[in-house]
């Protein structure tokens, strides 16, 4: 089945990326994402935030807090991947941040595991992002009743999560642990 989007995302965040790009760009330049046309930006997608202080709630899950909307940009030859995130602020949306490179690499092979896993499913999957920096964890994160993380960025060099589809109790037990190491 297909990947579902939530619909309460900021009207005009699409206009909010495209005007602050080209505000960064130079006029003139064709150097990946700020080459005008020729960009590709995705629906956007919920950033959800976990602080270290919530990962040792019975469900920490129920804490996370919105926090921005990311959208994939893409240049049709795949040349050049990257993505940027706006916030909702007083109901305008506001540009946040561009991030390319290896993250947003990463980013974007998440989101193709995801589509494959998705369409293994019987019903919708929604679609979030999950980001808990003080543990230097963050993945996509699928809601369908049953919970799955695929992470694109894993700071423990000994985890084998990355890439991984991960069910909820052990991304839920791994974040606990990183977080009593921390403490520790």
């Amino acid at each position: 089945m297909p990947i579902r989007l939530r619909t309460d995302a900021p009207a005009e965040g699409h206009s909010a990326i495209t005007d602050a790009i080209a505000d960064l760009v130079e006029p003139a330049a064709d150097d990946g994402l700020g080459g005008g046309g020729g960009l590709d930006l995705s629906d956007p997608i919920p950033v959800y935030l976990l602080g270290l202080d919530r990962i040792k709630a019975a469900d920490p899950l129920e804490h996370v807090e919105l926090v921005a909307w990311r959208y994939l940009l893409e240049r049709p030859d795949n040349a050049q991947i990257g993505y940027a995130d706006v916030q909702q602020r007083d109901a305008k949306a506001e540009f946040v941040s561009v991030t390319g490179g290896d993250v947003a690499a990463a980013l974007l092979e998440a989101a193709h595991r995801a589509e494959a896993y998705a369409a293994t499913r019987r019903g919708d999957v929604e679609i979030r992002l999950l980001e808990v920096p003080s543990v230097k964890l963050s993945a996509i994160w699928l809601v369908d009743g049953t919970d799955v993380f695929i992470p694109y960025i894993d700071g423990n060099q000994q985890s084998q999560f990355k890439w991984k589809t991960v069910s909820r109790d052990a991304v839920l037990k791994e974040l606990a642990d990183r977080a009593k190491f921390i403490a520790n």
